[in-house]
């Protein structure tokens, strides 16, 4: 037993280890969206699938052929450690999605490897079922998930602290290797006898019996397809408005495998009066979260999200566990829990982007799990037995809700669809144009997720107006009026370079004069599509404008290497989704690319106004690292001057500039009461060091 323990414990743990360790390789390259890892996710779904599919087949056929075919793709994934993700491979990929992408390097990368651990869990517990009739292979099942745990759960804390990507990707190649000569002990040593020769007619008559419903089949798929489609929602949610991190990956998966355990653990866990009473109590103040948007506060929302997918899940999978079929099935209906988790994958990944212009598939789903919750209760007669039992009016009371909210929500979608011009959805987030009134008259205002991320006049005395967090007294207008001053007196002021990662509405080049050149770097199309179409800053610029797309940070890296630096005098950097900021562009390996590219007087401008994590520290610290000065800049919301509440901080090298910088009146000095220095890598990135619970 202790072989099949270790076999099974092993390659859960490298299972669920490896997804956070690919997600942190891929985010770099695709901007930092958060929908980087909704990508991955579906990816190892549909993998777990078909290691499943395949475990399911190969328990058909003979054990001495099962032994000589699995022990042969064991040896050849060898081939492919150590496991490395090849960013060649995205460049020569360009044209292609970037979803497609990433399920391309993943599957040149750990395609095989992933696939056969898999196949193990299903796979291991049919040969146990076998060597030791007398034991429930479930109980290895939750084993399983325990192994999952411990890799989440240790990831954040201790691998991704203590080592580079590199080095984990080597440990995690040792360990494959050791699964490997594991799982083939365990195949050699424990292999079935062959099955007693029944007569065809009896044989036939065990296996009708035995064989599952439609029906039955049909609830294992929906009620996996529904957690899975609830994990990867809430993960949604969470990096949306924060940044796409590991700890924000791993936590709601953590309690998403921690239900799989519990309930598959003993039936104890699950008791439907507890769980359908957590249901009722936090689905009404799941939804006010997510319509509060920016007025919750991070503590409640990293408190309410997971708590209320850890419910829905403990609901999913204490019914699933319910309806488990007898061990001769058990392959069956870890396929079958498998493939539902891959339709819960699909729909989130594929279908909702492509269905809603907004994140509505949250809201759906939640819908969805508390109809199913009240449909299987009440066709199971839990609720049914006494009116006086607290299950029946918590029942009744989820039932209201799920008949209200829909109502509520169709009445809000139409009387919020005012105003809106436009709204679209990709890859990298959500876009919503609005017209409206704003303080001195109608404007065209761009959101995106919840956040607003600029604003435009409609008139044209005002229209050519920066306005928003760039607008005039702000910090964004300092590194233009210093540099102007640099250069009075009879003589013009020379042309000026600026660097702009993250385009927004372009509002930045509205100081453009001519002769200047403002080279803006947006990775979203969608952006640029809405900043010409809508807004008209670009167009009306008096500077050259240029507008790479793509990732700023690789698209520097990239114009370095091929054309030397752009000496910009000045580099913004400013790209935020919705409320998260990549972190991958304030890391000291970024940081050494914008110097590359900055004027030795140059000012860096990083934009890092933020609700949930507080950002300057990081910028403070990779700035003195590298011997540079760096200057705190805030300005106040001024509604008669059009401008937003910013907090931005400039670096440049040059004393001068700084001494003018810090006699602003947008200074903001460093205190000692303020977090210290921080210096975050590629290789190091601790999210827990930089985040505020409350709001700015």
């Amino acid at each position: 037993m202790a072989a099949f323990a270790l076999t099974i414990f092993l390659s859960a743990f490298l299972l669920f280890s490896v997804q956070p360790l690919m997600g942190r390789y891929l985010l770099p390259w695709y901007g930092g969206a958060a929908a980087v890892w909704t990508a991955c996710m579906l990816f190892f779904q549909v993998f777990l699938l078909g290691g499943y599919g395949y475990a399911h087949w190969l328990s058909g056929i003979k054990p001495g052929r099962q032994n000589r075919l699995h022990i042969f793709f064991l040896v050849v994934s060898l081939l492919v450690l150590p496991v490395v993700p090849s960013y060649e491979l995205v460049a020569q990929n360009q044209q292609v999605a970037a979803p497609l992408q990433i399920w391309l390097t993943l599957g040149f990368t750990i395609g095989l490897p992933f696939f056969l651990l898999a196949a193990t869990a299903p796979l291991v517990q049919s040969r146990f079922s076998h060597a030791f009739p007398a034991s429930s292979p479930y109980r290895l099942y939750a084993l399983s998930n325990g192994g999952s745990l411990l890799a989440l759960i240790s990831y954040p804390l201790v691998t991704e602290p203590l080592l580079t990507l590199a080095a984990q990707s080597r440990v995690w190649s040792g360990g494959y290797l050791l699964f490997v000569l594991a799982c083939g002990f365990c195949l050699l040593r424990y292999s079935p006898a062959e099955p007693p020769p029944y007569p065809d007619g009896v044989r036939q008559g065990i296996a009708a019996a035995e064989q599952p419903r439609c029906a039955a089949i049909l609830l294992w798929l929906l009620l996996s397809a529904l957690g899975s489609a609830m994990l990867l929602t809430t993960t949604n949610q969470l990096c949306q408005e924060v940044a796409s991190v590991p700890f924000l990956w791993v936590l709601p998966l953590t309690l998403y495998l921690l239900s799989f355990i519990l309930t598959f653990e003993s039936e104890r866990w699950y008791q439907r009066s507890l769980w359908a009473a957590g249901l009722v109590l936090l689905t009404p103040l799941g939804w006010y979260a997510f319509y509060a948007g920016p007025q919750f506060p991070l503590w409640a929302q990293l408190v309410l999200y997971p708590a209320l997918l850890f419910v829905a899940c403990m609901i999913c999978h204490g019914e699933l566990y319910q309806e488990r079929p007898a061990a001769s099935h058990l392959t069956l209906f870890y396929l079958c829990l498998a493939l539902g988790g891959a339709l819960g994958g699909l729909f989130v990944s594929l279908a909702a982007p492509l269905l809603f212009t907004t994140f509505l598939e949250y809201e759906i789903v939640l819908i969805a799990v508390c109809a199913a919750a009240l449909i299987l209760w009440r066709r199971q007669g839990a609720w049914r037995i006494d009116r006086r039992l607290p299950l029946f009016w918590i029942g009744f009371i989820l039932a209201g809700c799920v008949v209200a909210f829909p109502v509520i929500k169709i009445k809000n979608l139409v009387q919020g669809d005012q105003g809106v011009v436009e709204t679209s959805r990709n890859f990298y987030g959500t876009l919503t144009v609005r017209s409206g009134q704003e303080e001195n008259g109608p404007a065209t205002t761009l959101v995106n997720g919840r956040i607003m991320h600029g604003f435009q006049y409609q008139d044209e005395e005002r229209r050519l107006r920066p306005t928003a967090y760039y607008a005039y007294g702000s910090p964004a207008h300092l590194p233009f009026t210093l540099h102007g001053a640099k250069a009075a007196g009879e003589e013009p002021i020379p042309p000026r370079r600026i660097g702009v990662i993250g385009t927004g509405i372009g509002t930045l080049a509205a100081y453009g004069l001519p002769g200047d050149l403002f080279r803006f770097y947006e990775i979203n199309p969608q952006v640029i599509e809405a900043a010409r179409r809508h807004f008209s800053f670009l167009e009306d610029s008096r500077a050259q404008v240029e507008i790479v797309v793509g990732d700023g940070r690789l698209a520097l890296e990239k114009e370095l290497r091929q054309n030397g630096s752009h000496r910009f005098d000045i580099l913004f950097i400013d790209a935020f989704t919705s409320d998260a900021i990549p972190l991958h562009l304030l890391t000291e390996e970024s940081f050494r690319i914008y110097l590359e590219h900055l004027h030795p007087d140059g000012v860096l401008l990083f934009h890092v106004t933020n609700r949930f994590v507080d950002l300057a520290p990081l910028v403070r610290g990779v700035a003195e690292k590298a011997g540079r000065q760096a200057v705190r800049l805030t300005a106040a919301k001024d509604k008669g001057a059009d401008r937003a509440f910013s907090r931005w901080v400039a670096v440049t090298g040059n004393r001068e500039t700084a001494e003018s910088l810090r006699l602003a009146p947008q200074h903001e000095p460093w205190q000692t009461k303020d977090p210290p220095p921080l210096v975050f890598s590629d290789d190091f990135s601790s999210l827990f060091r930089i985040l505020k619970l409350g709001l700015i």
